[in-house]
């Protein structure tokens, strides 16, 4: 019996002992996979429980956080190593909340008292006064704003509604945006998706949203540093209406509006610092666009305080269209949560990985898994659309409930991957031939005519017009094709020149500057003209041409293998300037003598040079082959448009 009792003893033992080495073992497994807490909550009105709209909700003072949506209702992930810092609730005019993130039970219910104070009377301030208020919030955009580089990873959401409160479609994305300093006003950034999911309901076509993940940059309404804000008194009017608290702060309501259009918002301005902490503006203006008449726009634009700087926490933006093609109004949305604010740590996005500034999200896949956002920050879906992707997703079992057109949605994403591949491009460059002026002589006999010209003289500077045209076959790789033409009467030059471009982005401040080395094969007609020919005929090459006015050029055909090196700048929207220099290898030359009737585009007629009718002298010495030496270098300098 004794025995046995030892025997139990050591096995309780032991039992006790492996169950502790193995929980130390399986500690650090069960910190690897739980990296992180999903809260979930709703921010209310203490006392009429109505929600609070875009609420900011923050990881106490660090630069993570995110926004509730338009019913207050909102989740965030917490990372493992801000367990134990509070949640802080905010929402203008109201008292800011803290929650210790280690009590929290999801799902969190925040009630907020108000703290808002609204003027019993009209507040009386001379124009002057406000105006001076206005200015020294301007001037200090430097001082509550960052100039140095920040990153923006957060949450974007577009959708088209129609006039039955339905989505047609919706896209959501995860997205980094990387950008410099508000110094910056007219940068776009640079995006790259993280994750992404297209929901398209219906087969109907309609608007494919241009530039929408860059939100961060043109709906950042302190960062583009419109009129308005500096301000502008001729065109605006301003006036205090109203004053709220925020943290214990006056936050003052300034009311402007636009004297000749129906422009109108609020700039909420922080008294003490002058710092804008959010702005509401309702554009009522119609313009025509394709297909489209934009009657409506709202954007309302909230900033979050982290560490004495301002930054953009949330930022949307609604638009009604009238569709003139379907007779009916259509809502536009766009909206963009920042989860998480980086500064000077991060490295530039690649090329490969940056969105081009156009590309629309209807190209990418569709994803109706309920789970696809598991463990990232969103921004909530509104119960509309949850209930309506549940809907669809449910019928995705069910094909035939679904009559959908395949085949035409198809094309018509094929011709936008196609469309959205295209790039043109308009320059000027420097004539890759000898620009030392010389003196030239011609004498063509032919039918018993002889001509004659003398001391012609070329100019030293000309300059030839460009166009070009460009296709991505990735987003490192494109092939080009550009013609080069003459702006200059007397002087003839055509080329056109194709080839492989690729891409690599330096590491530069504001916009994305490009460097794009290339190889082309170019061939090149050249000419020197002489006086206009006024006859109605002449014979040239054993043929007969009626031209009344015809001129004759001397100059040579070439063929080089081409070298180039261009820097891109990017500047506001689609376009971008370049400066370009190549080097030309000469692979082959012939001299001619051309006759063209003078007009633009008409045909080219040319003989060899070194033949019985003609006899050219250059600067006293005849000429029959050799006549120019090509110049290998060039330069070129214009504005490219990227779809």
């Amino acid at each position: 019996m004794g025995l046995l009792v030892n025997n139990i003893a050591e096995l309780k033992f032991y039992r006790s002992s492996f169950a502790l080495i193995f929980s130390l073992l399986l500690f650090p497994c069960a910190q690897v996979c739980c990296q992180h807490l999903e809260l979930k909550g709703t921010v209310l009105d203490a006392t009429t429980s109505k929600p609070l709209p875009f609420a900011t909700i923050a990881i106490g003072t660090t630069y993570r956080g995110t926004t509730a949506n338009a019913k207050g209702n909102f989740t965030l992930i917490v990372p493992y190593a801000s367990l134990s810092d509070e949640l802080v609730i905010a929402y203008l005019g109201y008292k800011q909340k803290k929650i210790s993130i280690s009590t929290i039970k999801t799902p969190l219910i925040v009630k907020l008292t108000s703290e808002e104070r609204v003027l019993k009377e009209v507040v009386i301030m001379p124009d002057s006064s406000l105006t001076v208020f206005l200015k020294e919030a301007y001037n200090n955009i430097k001082k509550n704003y960052t100039f140095r580089p920040y990153g923006l990873e957060g949450f974007y959401r577009e959708g088209l509604k129609n006039t039955e409160g339905q989505y047609n479609y919706f896209g959501e994305v995860q997205l980094l945006l990387q950008t410099s300093g508000y110094q910056y006003n007219n940068e776009d950034g640079s995006v790259k998706i993280l994750r992404s999911r297209i929901n398209d309901f219906t087969d109907t076509p309609h608007t494919y949203y241009y530039r929408g993940p860059f939100i961060g940059c043109w709906g950042d309404v302190v960062k583009r540093n419109p009129d308005y804000l500096k301000p502008n008194t001729k065109e605006y009017t301003y006036e205090l209406s109203d004053i709220k608290i925020q943290n214990g702060k006056e936050i003052w309501v300034v009311k402007l509006k636009q004297r000749k259009k129906p422009f109108e918002g609020n700039l909420y301005i922080e008294k003490e610092s002058k710092a804008y902490v959010r702005i509401d503006l309702i554009d009522s203006v119609i313009r025509k666009e394709v297909g489209r008449s934009r009657m409506r726009r709202e954007t309302s634009v909230i900033y979050r305080n982290i560490n004495d700087k301002w930054f953009l926490q949330y930022t949307n933006s609604q638009l009604v269209d009238y569709s003139e093609k379907y007779k009916r109004n259509e809502m536009l949305s766009a909206e963009f949560s920042v989860n998480k604010v980086t500064l000077d740590t991060f490295q530039h996005i690649s090329v490969t990985d940056r969105l081009s500034y156009g590309q629309p999200f209807a190209l990418l896949k569709n994803d109706f898994s309920p789970d696809f956002w598991k463990g990232s920050t969103t921004l909530v879906q509104d119960s509309s659309l949850a209930n309506q992707i549940e809907k669809y997703r449910l019928n995705l079992s069910n094909p035939d409930s679904l009559k959908t057109n395949k085949s035409s949605k198809n094309k018509r994403k094929a011709l936008l991957n196609i469309i959205t591949r295209l790039g043109i491009n308009l320059g000027t460059r420097l004539l890759p031939y000898p620009t030392k002026p010389s003196a030239l002589s011609l004498t063509y006999t032919s039918d018993g005519n002889i001509y004659n010209y003398k001391s012609l003289r070329f100019p030293e500077f000309p300059l030839l017009l460009v166009t070009g045209y460009s296709f991505k076959l990735s987003k490192r790789y494109d092939v080009f094709l550009n013609s080069a033409t003459s702006v200059i009467k007397n002087y003839m030059f055509k080329s056109t020149a194709f080839g492989l471009r690729c891409s690599f982005q330096l590491p530069v401040k504001g916009n994305p500057l490009l460097l794009r080395p290339g190889l082309g094969y170019s061939h090149h007609t050249f000419g020197q003209g002489f006086p206009i020919i006024n006859q109605s005929e002449i014979l040239f090459n054993g043929k007969k041409y009626d031209y009344n006015k015809m001129r004759f050029y001397v100059g040579e055909k070439v063929s080089t293998l081409q070298l180039s090196f261009s820097l891109d700048k990017k500047l506001k929207g689609r376009k971008w300037f370049y400066f370009n220099a190549g080097y030309q290898f000469e692979l082959e030359s012939q001299d001619f003598l051309f006759l063209r009737k003078e007009s633009l585009f008409s045909k080219l007629h040319s003989i060899k040079l070194n033949n019985s009718e003609t006899t050219v002298i250059k600067n006293g010495t005849v000429v029959t082959n050799n006549l120019y030496e090509l110049n290998k270098l060039y330069v070129e300098t214009g504005i490219r448009w990227i779809f």
